[in-house]
């Protein structure tokens, strides 16, 4: 299949053996995954955020988002409808290298720029995404359609040069990353031991790939994990920010609050007020 590698968060919006999801929703909150993902909007209006840059997209825009970008889309319409497909980029021969060594200039395709094949192509996508026979045929005929989809991609979006070889650096960094985000004492010095980079290499493909430095990827992981331990679950405050590699509650807050708009207390009761008012 053309999805690979994608995260908690995608599975748990599209499921773990779809690589397109058609869906209606308030919001997607910032995330990454080592798969290319294209979000088509086709009605109404998101606001998309990027490696912290921030973009409008409206109905028939599509925005393009390389693996390891950090980002997120905030629903500034209750009327959108969007498909979204993430594309594993090792099925990509003629487009893999330069997805390593370059990136875009501007991630989001207008609805102007999009030429009628390109949108046929998507559609077809959204046909097809979501069937489990013929496992086989299928996979075949989304590997085609990926190339296809690159194809166009590339000839309407300019391109920028990056880092040479980041995707196999951050890859294993990232992977690093969530497995052991838990630990209150991780350095970039240690990681960079332990996968055998040197630092200011590692520091230096980690800028590039997601537009900030190894605390703040770190943070939006631990913060991110954390939320769903504030949303779901009995966990304490305090039991919370230890089990997300925080060494205090007010480094914990202030980090919270500075990636939600909200302390962690008070995201939770916001969240079981709107669970509260959905059972009714």
């Amino acid at each position: 299949m053309l999805l690979s590698g994608i995260s908690q968060f995608e599975k748990e919006q599209f499921g773990i053996s779809s690589n397109v999801g058609v869906t209606s929703n308030p919001g997607y909150m910032a995330h990454f995954q080592d798969s290319l993902e294209l979000f088509y909007l086709k009605s109404g209006n998101y606001r998309v955020k990027v490696n912290g840059a921030s973009y409008e997209l409206h109905g028939g825009d599509m925005a393009v988002i390389l693996p390891y970008q950090v980002h997120e889309y905030i629903n500034v319409d209750s009327t959108n409808k969007e498909l979204v497909i993430l594309l594993n980029t090792n099925l990509m021969d003629d487009y893999r290298s330069r997805l390593e060594n370059c990136g875009f200039k501007d991630p989001i395709i207008r609805k102007e720029q999009m030429p009628q094949q390109l949108v046929n192509l998507l559609f077809t996508f959204e046909k097809i995404g979501i069937k489990e026979d013929d496992e086989e045929e299928l996979a075949l005929l989304r590997k085609h359609l990926g190339n296809a989809v690159m194809w166009y991609i590339f000839k309407i979006i300019p391109l920028k040069r990056s880092g040479n070889g980041r995707l196999s650096v951050i890859q294993n960094f990232t992977k690093f990353l969530y497995n052991n985000y838990s630990n209150g004492d991780l350095k970039l010095e240690d990681i960079a031991k332990k996968l055998g980079y040197n630092c200011t290499y590692l520091s230096n493909a980690i800028n590039i790939a997601f537009g900030m430095n190894f605390k703040s990827v770190l943070n939006t992981i631990r913060i991110r994990e954390a939320k769903k331990l504030v949303a779901h679950s009995d966990k304490t405050i305090t039991e919370i920010c230890h089990q997300c590699g925080f060494n205090s509650v007010r480094t914990f807050n202030r980090a919270f609050l500075n990636f939600e708009g909200m302390p962690p207390r008070e995201y939770r009761e916001a969240h079981n007020s709107v669970e509260a008012n959905g059972n009714k």
